[in-house]
């Protein structure tokens, strides 16, 4: 990337909320460039070019600015190409970190606005459900040129009207559920899930559901990472095996309409690059290609379902309280959807205290309805749609979610004004 003192680049993955990526292309990385040329630097994006094309670097998730876009956050790539002195460098980068401060506090509400829209768009495209999870992409030359300069046989050389190979292309995807199921012995896969902050529910009674199924044709097989015989890639069948499944209580449920949703989708599908079979956390519960095919154990169910479930928790003393039957029931509330008032009713079968907050779909607490000791029974609550401040709701999806000590559950409710 010589002769350019900063190499830059923003999220690049199709599956990340492409806003993002524009915003960068269109605002910050000009004001970007301007800042350098007026300090007497270079900057350009990564990584590399040639005389009739320049290829910015990989898609994969696990790449930080990657990782950022999924979860829904402006994340950049600075890259000090080298070829000039340690002292160059270090001012080059301290200038283009300033330049990206400024633009931040000068159009904090645009930077803002833009992470709030992919997080609210990432909720509602898991919670209706619609669209596709990108499982393969490559990149193709965007629908414009660029000039860049490149060093050549020891001089450099101004390229112009070259392509710039950018534009993710998905190669696959598969349809978006609006849940995932992984079996009660998936513990370590969880638990990787548990790490990126992904919202887990539990299964608390056998239940029936319509799921769709992946059918294993094939497992690549290789050294990866720190693993000398990792499950590289997954190879199913294109079309998924629809079928009634009675999911086992203490299997897991992992719902797309969340705000790290684009982030749990890509981890779930198990064609995807970095899931949680390459992550090697299903190692022990693969099973191996049969005839006949086996189903891959991560079951998607399409349309929304109310289950009987209860917030995943990581304590041995949390999990064992879980799965002692009836301990605490939060039901529905009704009616649902609301106009003016609605009830939540919950049993408990011995004492304890119990909060019970509103919640907005982006996490923000609108309503703390409850908070104190109740005995053993049966009880009503109601909400008249205002929030702490006595001011009316807006219409729109809501949680209310009932704590006590370390058991959390969250269900949903609808307000239409």
């Amino acid at each position: 990337s010589y002769p350019y003192n900063i190499c830059y680049l923003s999220p690049s993955n199709a599956a990340c909320d492409q806003r993002l990526t524009l915003l960068a292309d269109q605002e910050i990385f000009p004001y970007l460039d301007n800042k350098m040329e007026a300090a007497g630097y270079k900057s350009w994006y990564y990584s590399r070019g040639n005389s009739s094309s320049w290829t910015i670097g990989g898609s994969d998730p696990r790449i930080g600015r990657n990782y950022g876009g999924f979860i829904n956050s402006m994340a950049i790539l600075f890259e000090v190409p080298g070829g000039y002195p340690i002292k160059t460098d270090v001012l080059a980068g301290l200038t283009a970190l300033r330049a990206i401060l400024q633009y931040s506090a000068r159009n904090a509400d645009n930077l803002i606005g833009h992470v709030e829209q992919a997080r609210e768009e990432t909720i509602k495209i898991g919670q209706i459900p619609e669209g596709n999870v990108p499982v393969g992409q490559i990149y193709i030359a965007e629908d414009y040129t660029v000039s860049y300069e490149i060093f050549v046989n020891n001089q450099i050389v101004q390229i112009t009207g070259a392509q710039i190979i950018k534009k993710p292309l998905i190669t696959k995807s598969r349809s978006r559920p609006f849940a995932y199921i992984l079996e009660p012995d998936a513990r370590e896969a969880v638990e990787m899930l548990d790490r990126h902050n992904i919202e887990i529910e539990v299964l608390l009674e056998n239940s029936d559901v319509n799921i769709e199924g992946y059918l294993l044709t094939g497992i690549n097989r290789g050294s990866l990472y720190d693993h000398p015989n990792a499950a590289k890639q997954v190879f199913v069948e294109d079309s998924t095996l629809k079928m009634l499944k009675n999911i086992p209580a203490g299997s897991f449920i992992i719902k797309t309409g969340q705000v790290m949703g684009r982030v749990a989708a890509h981890l779930l599908e198990p064609e995807s690059s970095d899931n949680i079979i390459t992550w090697n956390t299903m190692d022990d519960l693969l099973p191996l290609p049969t005839d006949p095919l086996p189903l891959v154990p991560i079951y998607k169910f399409m349309t929304p379902i109310e289950l009987n479930t209860t917030d995943y928790v990581t304590s041995v003393e949390a999990n064992n309280r879980i799965f002692t039957p009836g301990y605490i029931i939060l039901n529905q509330n009704y009616p649902n959807p609301f106009n003016n008032e609605t009830h939540i009713s919950f049993k408990l079968t011995k004492p304890e205290n119990i909060t019970i907050k509103i919640y907005s779909l982006t996490g923000r607490e609108i309503k703390e309805l409850i908070n104190r000791n109740y005995p053993a029974g049966e009880f009503f609550i109601m909400w008249n749609g205002r929030d702490n401040q006595d001011i009316a709701c807006s219409s729109g999806i809501y949680y209310y979610r009932l704590s006590a000590g370390i058991i959390v559950q969250t269900k949903r409710l609808l307000l239409i004004r």
